[in-house]
């Protein structure tokens, strides 16, 4: 899992880092996510996810790695290709919620200008899929379709925030095949 969630923990430490030294720059965020990552870490969750894609297909195999603590949140991670990281400061933020800091607590004891910075973060760090490989994405998609087809993990891939969602969007914004293994997952999760 650490190869899976390191570029993502780059990327929200580079947010973090952007909304305290340069929250007034604009593009500022932007450009802290994109060179948060480097191609080999790239590189090494496109290995990552091939291998991934492999095992999801043995039968035996489907329900424990379901069942891995973290694997199905990052995988939900590597397919977020929300587009909130390109949304302007001050536009309202649409869709469902952003799968990036949501961690993070946004109780009564923040004040408006820490509750703000907290709004800008997530936004920056939805969409964080964006910076994998699209082959990255699509052994994503196709781990994620091998496994729905174990009915005992379509439940918990439905608990998954963002799951459906980012299937979702896979489906109606990619151009190649993708869209129909997002399309056979997404009927295969929601048949439940």
């Amino acid at each position: 899992m650490t190869v899976l969630e390191r570029p993502f923990q780059k990327i929200e430490r580079a947010v973090w880092l952007a909304i305290q030294e340069k929250a007034n720059v604009p593009g500022s965020l932007e450009r802290a996510v994109a060179t948060a990552v480097t191609r080999d870490q790239k590189l090494a969750v496109q290995k990552v996810t091939k291998v991934l894609a492999m095992y999801s297909l043995v039968p035996e195999a489907k329900q424990p790695m379901c069942d891995c603590p973290g694997m199905l949140r990052w995988l939900t991670r590597i397919v977020d290709t929300h587009n909130y990281n390109r949304v302007k400061p001050g536009a309202p933020a649409i869709g469902g919620r952003a799968s990036g800091v949501n961690s993070l607590n946004t109780g009564d004891g923040l004040d408006a200008k820490q509750v703000q910075r907290l709004e800008m973060a997530t936004k920056a760090t939805s969409g964080a899929g964006l910076y994998m490989t699209e082959a990255a994405r699509f052994n994503t998609i196709a781990t994620l379709t091998n496994l729905a087809a174990h009915e005992a993990n379509r439940m918990p891939m439905l608990r998954e925030p963002g799951l459906l969602d980012n299937i979702c969007r896979a489906v109606h914004n990619e151009r190649s095949d993708v869209p129909k293994q997002c399309a056979a997952l997404a009927v295969m999760v929601s048949c439940c």
